[in-house]
């Protein structure tokens, strides 16, 4: 890859985030959790999540658990639709 196109690869992407920045709210009390390796949360993360909001009951969390065996045909299951 010339620098030429890793300049313009680099710029298209900025421009992307740029944009994302801009219509995205952040949420400072928002904890996402993502496991890839059972369908269900894990006990570390229901653990977590627990001590979480014992602390802070005005968290909030997500949890996303999809086991992923990484066969091709998996490949855009993990992601959120």
């Amino acid at each position: 890859m010339s620098r030429v196109s890793f300049a313009l690869l680099r710029g298209a992407l900025a421009a992307v985030y740029a944009v994302l920045k801009v219509f995205t709210r952040v949420d400072p009390r928002k904890v996402v959790f993502l496991s890839r390796r059972m369908d269900d949360v894990p006990p570390d993360f229901a653990m977590l999540i627990e001590e979480l909001r014992r602390r802070n009951p005005r968290v909030n969390v997500a949890t996303m658990a999809v086991l992923v065996k990484g066969d091709r045909s998996e490949t855009g299951r993990f992601a959120p639709c």
